[in-house]
């Protein structure tokens, strides 16, 4: 079926089954009210480690009292306290923000630039160590743009070990050279009002969580905060993604800290600080979310200089009533053919579906449903290397939650390769 006849009957199909794109909040302990579990009404930072299979929270928050120390938090995988610990003296009016953890023993954090003695990186053992001496930031034109340690993610293998990220679309890699942090020039990140970064490893990419008014056609009041993926690769610029998924559902609040992790190959999890909810408290909040996942059979490893090809979200948000919604793919840097097809199914998770080698390299899949599965196209590639499916959706508000997963497979010109899938839940 030809993408001009299939587009309406896709649309059709979405205004039965889905309503709007977000990722939904899980199960479990969460929401955990910070409130009640530490005693803190000025939660800020957060991250998630698991070091030999122990799951920890750690959240930082503002002093209890003028002129006392600054805290961080550590919870249990349910939310209920271990220990808390004092942050280092600082001129900071709230301490470390956003933490990240570096897969071992340490978890850092960061504050302000500027005067007062907070030019610093702190670093924390969890194995035991406590507070671990702080690492001072090279005073340097960047880091004075920089101004706030906000939101860090750690990212492990490349040239930089860090992502901070400021209030204005930027994100800048920290390197630490001889126990002293260089504030490198910033990228765009995308996406204003940065609070909390985090990285995944599995699909090497960057997520940023940020405030902003995202309106929604079938919630009266704009939704208040954001996820969003941006590409890393190792060495070269990162690269925003279209793919934004609202993970504030019905306790509202403004973004604080994030952390990024796994709860099996395909379950990609978000644990964010809500500052300032409809409750009053701040919550750690855990965000399912079906974003871009799976291998890419291009030309090369996904990183060391080479794009991978991606299948994005555009035209706007995969919201009810939005006859712009399209599927991108955007080839990276690849030499491809000129024609993509288009594969979608209208369910997910998807387990992936091995692809022959050769053609395809060892280790390839497929991410799409052979029951449920529709293919869009041809449709041609452009010479930028980004080829647009049009896929508009028309539905009421109030229908049942819906899973999509998309695809791309690139023909011709003795190239035969697939995207990685972008998978997204459009529900209420």
């Amino acid at each position: 079926m030809s993408k001009t006849t299939l587009a309406p009957v896709l649309a059709g199909i979405l205004t039965v089954a889905a309503t709007a794109q977000y990722g939904h909040l899980a199960a479990g302990p969460f929401p955990i009210d910070l409130l009640a579990a530490t005693g803190n009404p000025n939660c800020l930072g957060v991250a998630r480690s698991a070091l030999g299979g122990v799951v920890r929270f750690w959240v930082t928050a503002r002093q209890l009292v003028a002129g006392g120390p600054h805290l961080l938090y550590e919870l249990d995988a349910a939310g209920a306290m271990v220990a808390v610990h004092n942050q280092p003296p600082t001129a900071s009016p709230a301490g470390i923000r956003d933490l990240a953890w570096d897969g071992g023993n340490i978890l850092f954090g960061g504050h302000e630039l500027g005067a007062g003695g907070a030019g610093v990186l702190h670093r924390f053992d969890i194995g035991g160590g406590g507070f671990l001496p702080s690492l001072p930031v090279a005073a340097s034109g960047p880091a004075a743009a920089l101004g706030t340690i906000r939101a860090l993610a750690f990212v492990p293998g490349g040239p930089w070990q860090l992502f901070a990220a400021d209030q204005v679309g930027n994100a800048y890699p920290l390197q630490i050279v001889a126990g002293v942090v260089n504030v490198l020039p910033p990228m765009p990140a995308g996406l204003n009002g940065i609070i909390g970064a985090g990285y995944d490893q599995v699909e090497r990419r960057l997520f940023f969580f940020a405030n902003g008014a995202y309106p929604h056609p079938c919630h009266p009041a704009p939704v208040n905060v954001v996820i969003q993926d941006a590409e890393y690769c190792n060495g070269l610029p990162i690269r925003p993604g279209t793919d934004v998924t609202f993970g504030n559902l019905a306790i509202g609040g403004n973004a604080g800290g994030m952390e990024v992790y796994r709860r099996g190959p395909y379950n990609l999890r978000f644990g964010v600080v809500l500052q300032q909810t409809a409750a009053g408290n701040d919550f750690l909040v855990e965000v399912d979310l079906q974003l871009e996942r799976g291998s890419s059979c291009t030309c090369g490893p996904l990183c060391g200089g080479v794009r991978p090809a991606d299948v994005h979200l555009g035209g706007g948000a995969a919201t009810p009533m939005n006859p712009g919604f399209q599927l991108e793919l955007r080839r990276g840097n690849c030499a491809a053919g000129g024609v993509a097809a288009f594969l979608v199914s209208l369910a997910a998770p998807i387990p992936p579906i091995a692809l022959p080698a050769p053609p395809f390299a060892p280790g390839c899949n497929l991410l799409v449903d052979p029951a449920l599965s529709i293919m869009l196209g041809p449709v041609g590639i452009s010479a930028a290397g980004t080829a647009v499916q049009p896929l508009p959706i028309g539905l009421p508000c109030g229908a049942p939650a819906l899973g999509v997963t998309a695809q791309a497979a690139l023909l011709g010109a003795g190239a035969y390769f697939t995207s990685r899938a972008a998978s997204f839940e459009i529900r209420p």
